[in-house]
């Protein structure tokens, strides 16, 4: 009996991880879990990057657990060609059309990459990619 729980279990997670775990759309291969591009966000009803980004990677979203560092509040910031455009609520701002691609990075990555951040407590950052650049 244990053997047969074992053999089903291993089955399901072979299945689970061969068949990918994170999300994908029909017809659209799965790009990496750090990265979105149009292409897998444009047939999506979202009225702006916030619901695109909910859909598709809640988790860049929100600081894992409610993080603190030093009990000062940490969040998550939108940056777009080094720019800082303020924390995940102005995504609500952006359209969807606008953006050709969106990247994530952890906290440690965007203190040491991203201008502006200086001594802030980020729990990571999303930059956005613009669909023509501005001048």
């Amino acid at each position: 009996m244990k053997t047969a729980n074992i053999l089903f279990i291993t089955a399901v997670l072979s299945g689970f991880l061969l068949n990918g775990c994170g999300s994908s759309r029909q017809g659209v291969a799965p790009a990496r879990s750090n990265t979105l591009l149009a292409k897998e966000f444009e047939d999506l009803n979202a009225r702006n990057m916030y619901e695109v980004i909910e859909q598709l990677r809640p988790r860049w979203l929100f600081a894992r657990g409610g993080m603190r560092s030093f009990q000062l509040q940490t969040h998550i910031l939108v940056y777009q060609e080094n720019v800082r455009l303020g924390t995940v609520e102005v995504l609500r701002d952006i359209a969807p059309d606008m953006v050709r691609s969106v990247e994530y990075i952890d906290g440690p990555k965007a203190s040491a990459t991203l201008p502006g951040i200086r001594s802030e407590h980020v729990a990571g950052a999303i930059i956005l990619t613009p669909t023509t650049k501005r001048y």
